[in-house]
């Protein structure tokens, strides 16, 4: 996992030497990369929650 942040803070590509391809986050695919015991790619990831706490958040910033 350093070794990916470490790459991408040098690159600003999130790419994981020598590991999984790390894809840029895009709202369509909903997909990224979980670091752990079974490290892989994840799509809707805790959707649910996160898109509660995204609108919940957006609400309290008021923006046009």
């Amino acid at each position: 996992m350093n070794g990916c942040w470490a790459a991408f803070a040098k690159t600003s590509r999130p790419d994981c030497p020598g590991g999984q391809a790390w894809p840029g986050y895009s709202k369509a695919q909903d997909t990224l990369l979980e670091f752990g015991r079974d490290t892989g790619l994840r799509t809707g990831f805790q959707s649910g929650r996160l898109d509660f706490q995204e609108t919940r958040t957006l609400l309290g910033l008021a923006l046009p």
